[in-house]
């Protein structure tokens, strides 16, 4: 699928630089190369057009690659190997959002899980010299994404442009989850957390370093719930955390090769991605991580749960 755009777009680019020359029209039509294959619209196609074996689905989340290939291209490929229907990316796929760093650390990703479609949300570093998501929206067309398959429902925003989440966000999300549709398991993606997600449960009264947000995160966290959401995945925070609030699973997975951030009393800092798999009555939840010396896998289940009763 990305044999022949790998080798035309890698053949007429070289790694020019991080100025906001490297958005110019005719080097974002490198990138506008890829979205006949890797638009929303195209992967979503893609998806779909696959079959789902006895109402069961394995798809795939992970985030934070940014441009540590050497850990990025280890974490990727070993999540290719689950066989998921598809993978989701929690955003921050590159450092800076310039056109050379999507040629050269993110294609190159896509090529180690195909014919695995990857789906990502963009994060901050997606932004570009413009502060536009230029780049971003030159392959995947939007910044926002809606689909069903396999009777589950997965929405995706952008919330890396003000680490918040705006009122037309909430707006979107509530949109996706309200109108008629068959799916009633429903799985929402975003790259920054919102402070409730980032405070221990065991201390919640505890005064620690938060990144994320707390613009509109009371409402994000009634529509979850009001909507009856059966989990929330989260990246910006360099590694891994799960909670389980007002009965939805939150995750925030951002351990896909960026550097870990140590000093967060709250985040577990290994490098993972997380498995989902879908059945006609459970969910179940499973962390699979490198150990400390990055050779080995190590399988954890976090949660095996009915699926929720969607009654709207």
């Amino acid at each position: 699928m990305l044999g022949a755009v790998w080798s035309a777009v890698l053949g007429t680019a070289s790694l020019t630089g991080l100025t906001g020359a490297a958005h110019a029209a005719e080097d974002l039509g490198l990138l506008g190369e890829m979205s006949s294959t890797q638009s929303y619209e195209a992967l979503v196609r893609t998806v779909q057009s696959r079959p789902v074996a006895s109402g069961e689905l394995t798809f795939v989340v992970l985030g934070d690659s940014r441009g540590n290939m050497d850990v990025a291209l280890k974490v990727y490929r070993q999540a290719a190997q689950e066989k998921p229907a598809f993978i989701i990316s929690t955003g921050d796929i590159v450092p800076h959002g310039t056109v050379d760093e999507y040629l050269h650390y993110h294609l190159p990703l896509l090529k180690a899980v195909e014919p695995v479609p990857l789906i990502p949300v963009p994060g901050n570093h997606e932004r570009g010299p413009a502060k536009d998501f230029a780049g971003f929206l030159a392959i995947y067309g939007s910044d926002r994404f809606s689909f069903g398959f396999g009777g589950c429902r997965f929405v995706g925003i952008n919330n890396g442009d003000a680490d918040s989440v705006s009122d037309e966000d909430v707006q979107f999300i509530d949109g996706e989850l309200s109108r008629p549709q068959p799916e009633k398991t429903r799985f929402v993606f975003m790259h920054t957390p919102p402070v409730y997600v980032e405070r221990d449960p065991k201390n919640p009264s505890e005064e620690l370093s938060y990144r994320g947000f707390t613009r509109n995160e009371n409402e994000l966290r009634q529509l979850l719930k009001q909507k009856r959401v059966a989990g929330v995945f989260f990246g910006h925070d360099h590694g891994f955390a799960a909670r389980e609030i007002d009965g939805i699973h939150h995750f925030i997975t951002a351990g896909a090769g960026a550097d870990l951030y140590e000093k967060l009393k709250w985040l577990e800092p290994f490098h993972h991605y997380l498995v989902v798999h879908v059945t006609p009555k459970a969910i179940a939840y499973e962390l699979v991580r490198l150990d400390d010396d990055g050779n080995r896998w190590i399988r954890t289940k976090i949660a095996d749960v009915e699926k929720p009763s969607t009654k709207d």
